[in-house]
C-alpha cells in the first residue's frame, strides 16, 4: 500500500459515507453496550437482571454471529445496512416501559439489539468491496478498521458523560450515588470551643 492510494481513497465520496456512517453507528453500538446493563442496573438496583443484559448479548453474538454473515450474501448490502441502522434506533423505544417491577422489555432490546448488530457489522464491512477499487481495499480495509476501533475508544466514555449528567435525576437508585461521590460536598469540619459568642440568658426579675 503506497501513500497515494491510502490518500485516494478519501477522495471516494462513496466510502466516507460509508465509513463515516459505519462510524457512527459503532459508537452507538458501544455506547449502548455499556448503557443499557447501567441502565438496568439503575432502574432495578438488581445484580442477577444487570447480568442477565450481558449474558444475553454474548449469547446472541455467538448462536446468531456465524449466521448473520450468510444471510448477509444474499440480500443487497445498501438496504441492509440502512435498514439495520433504523431497526437498532426503533428498538430502543421499549426501554421506556422499563421499571423495578417491569424488566423483561431490557431482556427484548438486548436480545434484538444483539442480532441486528450481527446483521449490520458484516454488511458494513461487505460493502467496502463493493464501492472501492482492488488496488484501493488495502487502504479501505485499514481505514475501516481504525473507524471500528476509534469508535471502541470513544463509545463508553460518552456513555459515562452522559450517566454523570443524568445521575442527579437518579440520585436514590442504583449506581448514581457512586458516579456522583467525587461531586460530593466533604464533611464539614465542627465548630471550634468558643469561636462563637455565648447565647445572652437574660436575668428573671
Amino acid at each position: 500500500m503506497t501513500v497515494s492510494e491510502s490518500l485516494s481513497v478519501w477522495s471516494n465520496r462513496d466510502f466516507r459515507l460509508v465509513l463515516g456512517g459505519g462510524f457512527v453507528n459503532n459508537v452507538g453500538d458501544w455506547l449502548l453496550a455499556v448503557a443499557l446493563p447501567a441502565f438496568v442496573y439503575i432502574e432495578t438496583g438488581s445484580g442477577r437482571a444487570t447480568a442477565a443484559i450481558v449474558v444475553i448479548e454474548l449469547l446472541v453474538a455467538i448462536v446468531w454471529g456465524p449466521y448473520g454473515g450468510s444471510l448477509v450474501d444474499r440480500w443487497d448490502l445498501r438496504r441492509t445496512v440502512i435498514l439495520t441502522n433504523v431497526l437498532q434506533a426503533i428498538c430502543l423505544v421499549p426501554l421506556l416501559a422499563v421499571t423495578a417491577d417491569r424488566v423483561w422489555p431490557a431482556f427484548i432490546v438486548a436480545g434484538v439489539q444483539g442480532l441486528l448488530r450481527e446483521v449490520n457489522a458484516p454488511a458494513s464491512f461487505a460493502l467496502v468491496p463493493r464501492i472501492v477499487p482492488a488496488e484501493q481495499l488495502t487502504a479501505a480495509n485499514a481505514a475501516n478498521a481504525a473507524g471500528g476501533s476509534l469508535a471502541r475508544l470513544i463509545g463508553s466514555p460518552i456513555q459515562g458523560g452522559f450517566q454523570r449528567v443524568l445521575c442527579p435525576f437518579q440520585r436514590d437508585q442504583g449506581i448514581g450515588p457512586w458516579l456522583l461521590r467525587p461531586l460530593e460536598p466533604g464533611p464539614t469540619q465542627p465548630p471550634v470551643m468558643g469561636r462563637f459568642p455565648r447565647p445572652h440568658h437574660r436575668r428573671p426579675l
